[in-house]
């Protein structure tokens, strides 16, 4: 993601992470609003390195509530359609 964005990996810990509630690692920041700090309007800024949880969506996050979670438009990277 570091690459993605143009910086080193301790620029991109620095600027774009939280360490974790449980302290057990890092998680990505999030903006003011409860956002992804990566998102930017509809669209990843690090759409070729997002993480699993990203990669995952929307497919495989149809739970109730999804849509409170996460808006981000998902983009298409082959002929697969996105329901």
């Amino acid at each position: 993601m570091s690459k993605d964005l143009g910086c080193s990996e301790s620029e991109f810990i620095q600027n774009f992470t939280a360490l974790r509630q449980s302290r057990t690692g890092l998680t990505l920041s999030e903006k003011s609003d409860g956002s992804c700090i990566l998102l930017e309007g509809n669209s990843c800024r690090v759409h070729r390195a997002k993480p699993n949880q990203c990669s995952n969506f929307p497919s495989k996050w149809r739970f109730p509530g999804w849509r409170q979670i996460c808006e981000a438009t998902p983009q298409r990277t082959d002929s697969t359609k996105f329901e």
